[in-house]
């Protein structure tokens, strides 16, 4: 390879290197002042503000043997001379290390937010159903961006409002007429829409992170 290919291949992985640094130096911010975080980034690669008021870090995911970068990415969050002050809103989970979360109850300024579950406590408790949590962390694990699952879809139709106003007059509900039965055609059946996957343990820390702020406690 000549002088010019060799200096091209090294410009090559300088720019995959910068990519790399990029990606992992980035934090994904809720909020404004409110970062998440995942122990799945690279610790080293992680520089906060010194100025963010509070941090999201999503430990439901982290079991006995990740607690160890766990326990990193908490102590790089708790560096630097805001860490006294910085909130710190830890997503745990029934499986997540109990060492773990026996830390996290040491911890100044920290507070958990959990699903509700049997002979499990937390400082928040969501009740949300044990497949909807699951389903946004495999979301999360699988690239989805969190903002994403923070908006819960409109269960209330105009239809659903008709009816209870029937009710309340004493009125007979509309019963939907049966369609009629059409022949059997070779037509596809129309597709199903896409499954709305709403995290509802982390819409919970941002409500609770907005409420402080707007109480000025933050």
């Amino acid at each position: 390879m000549n002088r010019r290919g060799r200096h091209l291949g090294l410009a090559v992985v300088i720019l995959c290197a910068l990519v790399l640094c990029a990606r992992g130096l980035a934090a994904t911010e809720l909020a404004p002042g409110l970062i998440y975080l995942r122990p799945t980034a690279l610790v080293e690669s992680i520089r906060l503000p010194n100025d963010t008021p509070a941090v999201v870090i999503d430990l439901r995911q982290v079991a006995s043997a990740d607690a160890d970068a766990a326990n990193a990415l908490l102590s790089a969050i708790k560096t630097g001379s805001a860490a006294p002050h910085r909130l710190i809103i830890a997503l745990v989970a029934p499986d997540t290390s109990s060492a773990l979360r026996t830390r996290l109850t040491q911890l100044p300024r920290c507070l958990t937010v959990a699903r509700s579950a049997e002979g499990f406590t937390t400082d928040i408790t969501v009740n949300t159903s044990a497949e909807a949590d699951q389903m946004a962390r495999v979301a999360l694990a699988e690239g989805t961006a969190p903002e994403k699952l923070l908006s819960a879809p409109l269960e209330k139709t105009r239809y659903d409002e008709s009816a209870l106003m029937r009710e309340h007059r004493g009125e007979p509900s509309l019963k939907p007429k049966k369609a009629a039965e059409s022949p059997s055609t070779d037509k596809p059946a129309p597709a199903l829409a896409p499954v709305v996957v709403t995290d509802a343990v982390l819409q919970r820390a941002v409500h609770l992170y907005l409420g402080l702020v707007a109480l000025k406690k933050l």
